[in-house]
């Protein structure tokens, strides 16, 4: 009867006799772990924690957790799902229990957390936005004012000035002021809700008709070939000039990730009412560390980087109710997957 009941329990349950061999494994720790009960007997604990690709420090913190306080309390852990190799976060808690003087075995009590902490990170996230909406809207106006009237004196002075070399200054000047330009425009595209522009049917291909001369201009200057590999028709609702920014920034980041030549390739695929595009490169790639913060703002790797770029082009598709993930290998390159949800005619429907 309690076997049942601890079957039944939304908690995993592992039992560990006294010298640290498995003894019950419930349903639930089955499916938080992959593992079946026929897999793991004999096994000791360090087995089944290796199995389940649990670092060092955290065994080593949970064995001293016990052999110092004979119990362990929300411990959090990362491990990997046994069967899909997911990443996953648990929260352990245990007791060892004795019979009379003698130790009989321990505990432990396992609840997953990764959706709670999946949570977490996009609150951390908005919070994060909301920040950056709160100062763009309360200083880009103030900052660019003065920008373009600064500009402007510039561009007159540099009509002016006959000497060339002087001239090359007022550029580099006006390149500057046009830098922090763009910069302010990352914020309020942070700032805004895309949600309430202007929206117009797209069509996906014709859009990337209009931008392969761009990519490919600056990929033949970098000694990269632009390979599309098809480019399926597909129309969808949404806002031009913000989807030509989310791949114009894809392509520049993979050109700037190929700085001896490469290939970079587009592809697209219209499945199940979205349009799906994959733009990839074979440059120096993305190690894990950095790639779990690719899409955060003011995370950059660039010298002169401002790290919105990537949270600007997350934050337009999202608005599009599509979907941007990101794959790397050192030193085989990067690819960018986008969903988009196609529009529906009733043309289509017929």
């Amino acid at each position: 009867l309690i076997s049942d009941i601890i079957n039944k329990s939304s908690i995993a349950v592992v039992h560990f006799n006294s010298k640290g061999i498995v003894q019950f494994f419930n349903d639930p720790a089955t499916a938080i772990t992959g593992l079946e009960v026929d897999d793991i007997s004999y096994w000791s604990f360090l087995d089944f924690a290796n199995a389940l690709g649990i670092s060092k420090l955290h065994i080593k913190s949970i064995l001293d957790s016990f052999a110092l306080n004979g119990f362990l309390y929300n411990k959090a852990i990362e491990y990997s799902h046994f069967s899909t190799n997911d990443p996953r976060v648990a929260l352990l808690s245990g007791v060892e229990f004795s019979h009379g003087s003698n130790l009989s075995g321990y505990v432990i009590f396992v609840e997953d957390i990764t959706e709670y902490g999946i949570i977490h990170k996009k609150i951390a996230y908005s919070d994060r936005l909301n920040l950056i909406a709160e100062f763009a809207a309360s200083t880009a106006h103030e900052i660019r004012n003065p920008l373009t009237t600064v500009r402007g004196f510039l561009q007159l002075q540099k009509k002016r000035e006959a000497n060339d070399r002087h001239r090359s200054h007022y550029h580099i000047m006006i390149d500057e002021i046009d830098r922090v330009d763009q910069l302010i425009s990352e914020y309020l595209m942070l700032a805004r809700n895309s949600s309430f522009h202007k929206k117009e049917t797209v069509s996906i291909s014709a859009l990337f008709t209009q931008l392969l001369p761009l990519i490919t201009a600056e990929a033949n200057l970098n000694g990269v070939e632009v390979v599309v590999n098809n480019l399926p028709d597909g129309i969808c609702l949404g806002n031009l000039n913000e989807l030509k920014q989310v791949f114009l920034n894809i392509c520049k980041n993979a050109l700037d990730a190929m700085t001896n030549g490469g290939c970079l390739s587009i592809e697209g695929a219209n499945i199940d009412n979205t349009y799906s595009i994959i733009i990839k490169d074979n440059g120096v790639g993305i190690n894990n560390e950095v790639l779990d913060h690719i899409f955060e703002p003011f995370f950059t790797t660039k010298e002169k980087g401002s790290g919105l770029g990537l949270s600007v082009s997350k934050r337009i598709i999202e608005s599009h109710q599509g979907f941007i993930s990101v794959q790397s290998l050192i030193g085989k390159g990067t690819s960018f997957h986008i969903t988009i949800p196609l529009l529906i005619t009733q043309h289509m429907v017929e």
